[in-house]
Order: structure tokens, then C-alpha cells, then sequence
């Protein structure tokens, strides 16, 4: 079964546009309840640390929700 993933896009500081994203980013709970995150590449969806760094302001920017549509509109235009 497919965890219940919800979407972001990071965008820079300024940024307010969905289609301005530098990276997708998707995010579920595991089993244990633990959170885990991916982000879209070339060569499919990765483990990353971005959702955590943005949100811990180890990285700049900010994140967006978004629509699974907006994410899969998103990652098939790319780059990423």
C-alpha cells in the first residue's frame, strides 16, 4: 500500500509561484511513525534532507504546499 504522501515545492526567498520551484519534494510517515521525505531528480524520486533543512533553516527558502497534481505537472516538465 502507498503511503499517504503530501507535496511540497522549495522555492527562494521571493518566490510565491509554484512554477518557481527548485526542487518537488514529497513526504510520509512510515509504519513506525517516523518522518520521511524525497525529492524528484533525473533519475526518480530520492531520499533527501531538503524538507528538514528548509524547515530547520539550514537551507534558504521556503516551502509550498502543493497539489499531487502540481507535483506531478511539476516533475514531468522538470529539470530537477
Amino acid at each position: 500500500m502507498e503511503p499517504e504522501y503530501r507535496y511540497w515545492a522549495w522555492l527562494s526567498e521571493g518566490e510565491s509561484s509554484v512554477d518557481a520551484a527548485r526542487e518537488v519534494i514529497r513526504t510520509w510517515k512510515s509504519p513506525t511513525g517516523l518522518d520521511q521525505e524525497e525529492s524528484c531528480t533525473p533519475e526518480g524520486w530520492r531520499t533527501t534532507w531538503t524538507y528538514q533543512d528548509v524547515r530547520d533553516q539550514h537551507k534558504r527558502g521556503h516551502l509550498l504546499p502543493i497539489t499531487a497534481e502540481d507535483a506531478e505537472r511539476l516533475t514531468r516538465q522538470g529539470p530537477f
